[in-house]
């Protein structure tokens, strides 16, 4: 029987948070389109052991945490914090206020997670999944998934009414007017939590508590621009559409490896920020699958094994992450497999999320 994997990695991204680092002391060759971002190591003729849940769960704790930014800034008449990538984040005057609903002032800490590419989305275990109106599962292309936060000394800022947050479109392929705001299924959901998309469709006649956009900023740059009234998660997306006949597949991997200590995902040969997962394990037959059976035949694809090659003391920063990776077409109920650890790699973040990013 398939059960779907729903793993919260509330203690462990916690812990990771505190202590993220993504070292690459196993340095090697360079594999599968890495340059010099990142440290990649080929396994191919050496046996790997296959890792525990607990360790496995930590890496992706780590990944997500080593991707978070935190970010000063002064409080002014607007307040405005970009992340690395160019997401910005702003507040307007009185926008951000403390536990008794007084404006802050000083210096704060903005807390921003900006995944606008499929290697980051995966290394921080986030496809692009969401929930339809007949409560089944497809696959999101994204204009940027964010997380926003925001602190004091420690201490936990709240907003008082909308602040907005910016995304320069060209950081996933460019302006698309289909996309629209979604928004976790789970109100509230947490930096930590696994997140499944919904499309944000305000009570009729009522005003929408956040809301979404295409602006235009400098040097006529096209942005996608969310305005939102509570900090934690959005994402900017449309449906992927293919009228292409459509079929599940299953993905076999070497024994040892389950939806405990590995995960299987999609990428979409030509579409930049699609990420599809394989999220339901099925332990009798012991295959990778999926639960909404929406893969266009013919599809080029690339199935991406996960998991972690654990270090001396397993749930560490220690362990690096282990990848292999297989192109493919999909056909009617096909089977892919990935018959041995011979050719997985094993990489740091940086290796991992350009060896995903490097693919067509």
């Amino acid at each position: 029987m398939g059960t779907q994997r729903t793993t919260t990695l509330v203690t462990l991204l916690g812990l990771a948070l505190l202590t993220a680092c993504t070292s690459g002391d196993k340095g090697g060759d360079d594999t599968g389109g890495v340059d010099d971002t990142g440290d990649t190591q080929d396994t191919g003729g050496t046996e790997t052991t296959t890792a525990s849940s607990a360790s496995f769960a930590a890496k992706v704790a780590q990944g997500r945490a080593a991707l978070v930014q935190t970010i000063p800034v002064t409080i002014g008449a607007s307040t405005t914090a970009t992340g690395a990538k160019g997401t910005s984040v702003i507040f307007g005057n009185g926008t951000i206020v403390d536990a008794e609903g007084q404006p802050a002032t000083g210096t704060v800490d903005v807390t921003l997670l900006e995944l606008t590419d499929r290697g980051s989305m995966l290394a921080a275990g986030m496809p692009t999944t969401g929930l339809t109106a007949d409560g089944s599962h497809a696959t999101l292309a994204s204009g940027g998934e964010q997380f926003v936060d925001l602190s004091q000394g420690g201490e936990p800022l709240h907003t008082n009414g909308n602040f907005t947050i910016t995304i320069p479109t060209e950081l996933t392929g460019g302006t698309d007017g289909d996309m629209s705001l979604f928004l976790p299924e789970v109100e509230g959901a947490a930096l930590e939590d696994e997140i499944l998309w919904e499309e944000a469709t305000p009570e009729a006649g009522e005003e929408p508590d956040r809301d979404f956009g295409i602006g235009k900023g400098e040097a006529d740059a096209d942005y996608y621009w969310i305005s939102s009234d509570s900090l934690g998660w959005t994402n900017v997306d449309k449906w992927y559409d293919d009228e292409r006949p459509k079929t599940s597949i299953e993905v076999a991997v070497p024994e040892g490896w389950d939806g405990e200590n590995a995960d299987v995902y999609l990428t979409y040969d030509g579409e930049g920020a699609v990420l599809a997962r394989l999220d339901v394990y099925d332990s009798e037959n012991a295959l990778f699958t999926e639960h909404y059976g929406l893969l266009p035949i013919g599809l080029e694809v690339h199935v991406i094994f996960l998991s972690v090659d654990e270090g001396e003391d397993e749930g560490t920063e220690d362990d690096q992450f282990l990848y292999g990776i297989q192109g493919a077409t999909i056909v009617d109920g096909e089977v892919i497999s990935f018959d041995s650890s011979d050719g997985f790699v094993t990489s740091d973040l940086d290796g991992l999320v350009g060896a995903i990013n490097a693919l067509p």
